[in-house]
């Protein structure tokens, strides 16, 4: 089963940490372009794939990519602040360590059809977040098929492209405990993959 590591990328020095995998250093220098203190990554985890946001690529996406590779680690660009797929596509350019951790939570927030984005980003694809929110405009989650993503849709989407990588199924509700939400979620995206194998 795909494990990956959802986390912002920093500055470099933060990029050489998690890619190398060691813990991060209590030292508060160190701190200033971290996560948080006490993150265990990547190759501590045994993890290839790190997604999440990462603006240190629109100034320094030759290094990061450099130090990914050198460490045999990939990193999955989330679309936010991002807005269009053009401009995802943009941020990661050509390196191959580089590439799409799709959010169809982030696209409909924006709105920006999920569906077209994940046929859009097909090939540079790494990683997917399935997550649901209730309107345009806003990122108040919800339960899978409650809200504006089309989540059965994205996920007929990543069949018809053929993805076969890691999913996340994603609900950060504040009012009310999630889990049994997720579970739900989960059983009706197996549900709709089963019919496909």
């Amino acid at each position: 089963m795909p494990i990956v590591v959802d986390a912002q990328l920093g500055g470099l020095a933060h990029v050489e940490r998690i890619a190398r995998g060691r813990r991060f250093s209590a030292d508060a220098r160190d701190r200033r372009d971290s996560i948080n203190g006490d993150d265990l990554i990547a190759n501590d985890l045994d993890v290839d794939l790190i997604a999440g946001p990462g603006s240190i690529l629109r100034t320094n996406r030759g290094e990061v990519a450099s130090v990914l590779r050198a460490h045999g680690v990939r990193f999955g660009l989330e679309n936010h602040p991002e807005r269009t797929p053009s401009e995802v596509l943009e941020a990661i350019g050509d390196e191959g360590a580089l590439g799409v951790a799709v959010d169809t939570g982030w696209w409909a927030t924006q709105g920006y059809d999920p569906v077209a984005a994940i046929h859009e980003l097909s090939g540079r694809l790494f990683h997917v977040h399935l997550k649901d929110v209730e309107e345009p405009g806003t990122h108040v989650t919800c339960m899978h098929g409650e809200g504006c993503a089309r989540i059965s849709d994205c996920v007929g989407a990543l069949i018809d492209i053929g993805y076969a990588g890691p999913v996340s199924i994603e609900h950060h509700s504040f009012d009310r405990d999630p889990t049994p939400e997720c579970a739900r979620a989960l059983t009706m995206v197996r549900e709709q993959l089963a019919i496909h194998v």
